[in-house]
């Protein structure tokens, strides 16, 4: 490695710090890690999430919308949220969300006595909330919320189970195996949403790879509108980058050292 190299990797790391840049280079094959590789997996990364952004926005806003259209169907109100005498008794951590999404909306009125719809509720609250649901307190078996047919008509093409003599058979329509499909989504997310590490992930057993994760994201979301997923594939550059890796990065950063005035130590 140059000195410019290093001068330039140094500069960095004052602001992106030595920790952020060690948890990409702990995870290179080759120690001690090469200091332009770990920087074009750093930037390949935010590529990565920047191509991932699309999806992930598409699937939180569909997630809620669908969830709040099929629980104000089921219970016959918009503020199914609130829970008893018309809605369903939510666990005390989902009442603090509401409460604290209500609070917040109302603080941003400065003194408008008007009360928040159940519009803003909904999109205030964070996808946690709406995975949450999913979690095994709201499990058909101790709770009414998703008896009947209420996950099938969230997620209205959802494939049909596999069948019992398939080896590995997938399960789809089970509260159990949304949860699951739902919580990978939600930590790709908050990993995004942190600008943390995503280009190395697995979620075994069944995903192997971000590549398999963006997959099942896209999936998701057909089977929540068909017609979104066809119009995200208009904006989905995620394939490209992914199966293009660091190398392009790397040559820039190369080129950009060799012409970059850099400041004295």
């Amino acid at each position: 490695m140059s000195d410019r190299s290093t001068d330039y990797y140094h500069l960095l790391t004052r602001c992106l710090s030595q920790e952020r840049l060690d948890a990409y280079a702990r995870r290179l094959p080759t120690q001690p890690a090469d200091e332009l590789e770990i920087l074009a997996h750093y930037l390949w990364n935010i590529s990565l999430s920047q191509a991932l952004y699309p999806a992930l926005q598409a699937f939180e806003i569909a997630l809620r919308n669908n969830i709040h259209a099929v629980m104000t169907a089921a219970y016959n109100t918009p503020t199914w949220f609130k829970g008893k005498p018309a809605g369903p008794t939510l666990e005390p951590h989902h009442r603090r969300l509401i409460v604290d999404a209500e609070a917040k909306l109302r603080k941003r009125r400065k003194g408008n006595p008007k009360s928040p719809t159940p519009g803003e509720i909904i999109a205030e609250l964070n996808l946690g909330f709406w995975v949450g649901l999913f979690n095994k307190e709201y499990d058909p078996s101790v709770h009414s919320i998703w008896r009947g047919n209420r996950i099938t008509s969230v997620f209205p093409f959802i494939p049909p189970d596999e069948s019992f003599t398939k080896h590995n058979r997938r399960i789809y329509r089970t509260r159990h195996a949304i949860s699951q499909i739902l919580g990978r989504i939600h930590r790709l997310r908050n990993r995004v949403s942190h600008h943390e590490p995503i280009w190395y992930w697995k979620a075994p057993p069944e995903i192997h790879s971000l590549d398999d994760q963006h997959r099942e994201l896209l999936e998701v979301i057909g089977w929540m509108n068909p017609a979104l997923f066809a119009t995200l594939l208009l904006l989905d550059e995620f394939p490209t980058i992914f199966e293009a890796g660091p190398g392009a990065f790397r040559e820039k950063l190369r080129d950009l050292v060799d012409h970059i005035e850099l400041p004295l130590p």
